[in-house]
């Protein structure tokens, strides 16, 4: 099975729908009503509502990149064909350093040069891309930083790692050089 085939599957099974005329697959929730009108919460409790949600969302990128425009919208083209709608959202440089800075953004197509050195620890410091509030990653980068062994190293970064697949602040998807 494919990778766009297994993604239908998941959302299927967490009760998502097939809209035939969006191609979007959504799904009904319930949450609880809230009066508009209301300036505090009142003792009086509303039924609850139902939304629909569709799976939909937008790629923020730097207008003056084309060859990331065409990146972001080759992943879009790829995610309609899982259901999933994603608008590319291509802004000037000002606005795209501005929307990463304040995280308004749905997702948002980015590079980032690793230092010679290969310390990543500027990544998980405060306003870095992968300042996620965890302290986590952060012990993860510091303790490839003071390994000893080459072991030490090998398991060091098979930790970050996991912990990049679990929390997924960010995800790799190509090197532009073939060498780091």
């Amino acid at each position: 099975m494919d990778y766009i085939e297994e993604a239908k599957n998941i959302l299927s099974e967490n009760g998502f729908e097939w809209n035939v005329s969006t191609g979007v697959y959504e799904k009904t929730i319930t949450v609880p009503a809230e009066s508009p009108e209301a300036e505090e919460p009142s003792e009086e409790e509303l039924p609850p509502v139902e939304k629909k949600l569709s799976l939909s969302f937008s790629i923020l990128v730097n207008e003056e990149n084309s060859f990331r425009i065409q990146i972001a919208e080759a992943i879009a083209r790829t995610l309609k064909l899982a259901g999933i709608q994603a608008g590319v959202k291509a802004v000037s440089f000002e606005e795209y350093e501005k929307a990463i800075a304040e995280g308004s953004y749905d997702a948002a197509l980015c590079s980032m040069a690793l230092p010679e050195n290969n310390d990543l620890s500027c990544f998980a410091a405060p306003g870095g891309i992968c300042n996620t509030g965890s302290l986590e990653g952060k012990s993860l980068i510091t303790a490839i930083s003071v390994s000893e062994t080459y072991e030490e190293r090998k398991e060091a970064w098979f930790r970050l790692e996991g912990y990049f697949r679990e929390s997924l602040p960010v995800i790799s998807l190509y090197f532009e050089k073939s060498s780091l």
